[in-house]
Parts: structure tokens; sequence; C-alpha cells
């Protein structure tokens, strides 16, 4: 995949700008090639020793497999992960205990074989199941929904330990919000370049991060298992 002129005047503009220690904003229009542009800015950052490790955050995790997918078609790519920790990663074991109970025909009222044929899908190009793809999917629009089954469908491991060793992180904002604000072992080295995408989108999600903490229908959802297992306690 060649740049275009427009693309490697937006390259060399954003890395003197890195150099001199200056942020760079830059408006692009649709079709432009963003994700693509993101990626050969990052392995020019990584090659020239500019940035000992880049970056790429973007406002959802769908757009984040997007870039991490088509990494894919770059050669000489410096090490890159899919790096939105544990909560954005459904776990296919909760999954299946998780279609036998109760509450399921509440929360997700479909069948197994709708589920079964959303996980095919789903996996075609990437081994894991995102919690966003797989919500969005079975037309979970409530939030309160949503977050219960982020909560209780998601993987309890993480490999967030691991990111550090890739040159290339692949990110959304909320892991990053979360990961400032809850640990100081996440901190950066000062050469560390972020690329942010979709950057009208970033107080949207610090909104989202910091009111986050509480759901009433969580709430509700565990008053409901507590209300059942009272009654069925001798």
């Amino acid at each position: 995949m060649e740049l275009r002129k427009e693309q490697k005047n937006f390259i060399a503009y954003a890395t003197k700008q890195m150099k001199s220690e200056k942020y760079c904003v830059c408006e692009m229009p649709t079709a432009f090639g963003k994700s693509f542009s993101a990626l050969m800015l990052a392995k020019k950052l990584i090659d020239e020793k500019t940035a000992s490790r880049v970056i790429i955050a973007t406002s959802d995790n769908s757009l984040a497999k997007s870039i991490f997918l088509e990494a894919g078609a770059i050669k000489d790519l410096p090490s890159y992960v899919l790096g939105i920790g544990k909560s954005n990663y459904l776990d296919y074991d909760k999954l299946i205990d998780f279609m036998d109970t109760e509450l399921k025909k509440e929360i997700l009222p479909v069948t197994h074989k709708v589920v079964e044929s959303t996980i095919k899908e789903l996996t075609k190009d990437y081994p894991y199941v995102l919690m966003e793809d797989f919500l969005n999917k079975l037309d979970v629009v409530d939030a309160g929904k949503r977050e219960f089954l982020s909560s209780n469908l998601s993987l309890e491991k993480s490999n967030a330990e691991s990111f550090k060793e890739y040159k290339i992180q692949i990110t959304n904002y909320a892991y990053l919000f979360t990961k400032f604000m809850y640990s100081d072992d996440d901190q950066e080295a000062d050469d560390v370049v972020y690329i942010f995408d979709e950057i009208q989108e970033l107080p949207n999600a610090a909104e989202m991060t910091l009111s986050s903490a509480f759901s009433l229908y969580n709430y509700y959802l565990q008053l409901k298992n507590i209300e059942k297992y009272v009654l069925s306690t001798p």
C-alpha cells in the first residue's frame, strides 16, 4: 500500500512537530486514510528513534480493532498489539454459563443459535470477540444491560502487563483514562508518543469513564439475585 503525497506531507509535518516536542493537530477529510497514516507515522517515529513507543488511541473498540487489522498490511511494522484491557473481551466460558440462567431471558433474549452464529461471524478475522462488537451485533442498546453484560461476561485476566513489550499499542480512550486514573504503575516514559484518532470524542470518553463507577441497573440486578437466593433458602 503506497502513501499518497498528502499522507507523506502529513507524516513529515507531524514528525517534525514531534521532534520539536510540540503538539500536532490535523483535520483530515473522509477517505484520507487516517488509520494508515497514523500507523505509518508510528513506524517512522520508532524507526528514527524519535519515540521508544507509540500509543494510537481512538474513540471505541471497534475502531481500535479496525486499525489493528489494518496494521497487518504494513511491511516491517514494529511489534504492535491491540491493548484495550480485559473488560473489553468476551469470556466464552462465562457466556455459556450465563445462557442457562434466568437473567439471560431478561437481559439477552436471543437463542443459543443466534449467539453461536454471532461469535462465528466476529471471529473470522480476529480470534477474540470484543464485547462492544458482540453487543452491537445482538442489538443490545440499553446502557444498563450493556454495562451488566460487559461487567459479568468479560475476561478476568488481562494481558495489560505485556503491553509495554510492544512498540505500538492500539487502544481506546476509556482504557487510557482508566489506567492513568487508577494505576501509577502504568505511567509511560517521556519518549512515548500518543496519536489520538477522532479527537472530538475525547470529552465524551472522559465523561463516560468518570461516570461509570455506579450503575442503578446493575444494582437492581444484584437485588434480584439476592431476592432469588433469599426466597430459595429454607
